[in-house]
């Protein structure tokens, strides 16, 4: 009798289990391209968003409302029609950056390959932007690849060597200076995080043997590991005079007041994740325990929300894009949920700055769809809803 009770036991035990394994499986996250029942796919706002972003560019209406072109706008959308496949769009944004945005003085050696961080056409040339060269290096270096422009490679590689001409050997900590002074012929002295993309720089070194690039690389992945906070975000700031009056500091990377850009700290992991994994896997992580409601800014020293800003469109997009570099598919849908819902409102009553926002939500939902589909993107096809 004891015996059959146990018996009993054992089957019912068996089939709880795989009524629990059949439920876990029907509730599997949804792929990133996949629709929730209330609102569009990801591919379907993607495809609005393209559309829209290209008669921006089409139309030549660039400036923000202070009169200036950012190059960090233009930059970012040409990299996605490179990745899209957008030949148009990249083709119109292409010839400008190369013909206004690239330092090219055949009378200023040292200066060629810099590249504007902003342009307008009544003022003159201010400053050089580090993060604006690695975005318009990388954005011609993936279109030389989609369109075959073997002379777009060759400028991608020029604008990396200005930005390598940025470095400080002085100090006893090498760094990448923020922007060097047109005007005055002077560089920074300081250096921000997002000026930053050991990644970038490590692929196209290897890629043709440059040892000047695999340098710059190591020596990238290298700073970045030192910047981490207690919290396990990347600090924004490095200002080697700090030691100067402080020189018992074990650090000279900080943020003001201790408050850190989740966007930023994600962008940050996110270009260094090939060789430092671990600081990509951290930032991941410290956004999934805060979700689902993510703030802007957050104290470096442990991780308490700074203010009550909620994080937009553009925080969420970075984090997909750290989830997707991992590929770490079900997390990436984790934040992908809140950006399109807000991609959905920005698209109806887009707010500046437009070309950033539009430019970053729609890298994230290309690297989405590419974890799921080796599909070509194709703007004009009707999508099928899921």
């Amino acid at each position: 009798m004891r015996a059959n009770k146990a018996t009993t036991l054992l089957i019912l035990a068996v089939f709880l289990a795989g009524a629990l394994l059949a439920l876990a499986w029907a509730r599997k996250v949804p792929a990133p391209t996949q629709t929730q029942a209330s609102g569009p796919t990801a591919l379907e706002v993607q495809q609005k968003l393209h559309r829209t972003v290209r008669d921006w560019v089409q139309s030549k209406r660039w400036q923000r409302p202070d009169g200036w072109i950012y190059t960090i706008d233009l930059a970012q959308v040409m990299l996605y029609a490179a990745l899209t496949g957008d030949r148009p769009t990249y083709e119109t944004i292409r010839d400008f950056a190369i013909e206004r945005l690239v330092v090219k003085e055949a009378s200023d050696p040292y200066t060629r390959g810099f590249v504007l961080w902003r342009y307008r056409a009544d003022g003159p040339a201010e400053a050089s932007g580090t993060t604006e060269a690695l975005r318009l290096a990388e954005a011609l270096w993936r279109g030389a690849a989609r369109f075959e422009q073997v002379d777009d490679r060759s400028v991608a590689t020029v604008i990396l060597h200005g930005y390598a001409n940025h470095a400080d050997r002085e100090h006893p900590l090498w760094l990448i200076r923020n922007y060097f002074n047109l005007q005055t012929r002077s560089f920074a002295t300081n250096s921000f995080l997002v000026d930053y993309d050991p990644d970038l720089l490590q692929l196209v070194g290897r890629t043709l043997n440059d040892h000047l690039l695999n340098e710059v690389a190591l020596r990238s992945y290298e700073l970045v590991r030192l910047a981490q906070s207690s919290s396990g975000l990347t600090h924004e700031l490095i200002q080697p005079e700090v030691l100067t009056a402080l020189p018992d500091l074990k650090s000279q990377a900080f943020s003001p007041d201790d408050v850190i850009h989740l966007g930023n700290a994600a962008g940050t992991a996110r270009r260094c994740a090939e060789m430092t994994p671990q600081i990509a896997q951290v930032t991941l992580q410290f956004a999934l325990d805060r979700m689902p409601d993510l703030n802007v800014y957050y104290y470096g020293r442990d991780g308490r929300p700074f203010g009550d800003k909620p994080a937009g469109a553009d925080t969420y997009a970075a984090m997909v894009s750290l989830a997707c570099r991992l590929g770490q598919r079900e997390k990436a849908q984790v934040f992908l949920t809140p950006m399109l819902a807000q991609t959905v409102e920005f698209i109806k009553n887009p707010q500046e700055p437009r070309f950033y926002t539009a430019s970053v939500v729609l890298l994230a939902l290309e690297e989405a769809r590419q974890m799921d589909s080796q599909e070509p993107f194709a703007l004009d096809a009707k999508p099928q809803s899921q």
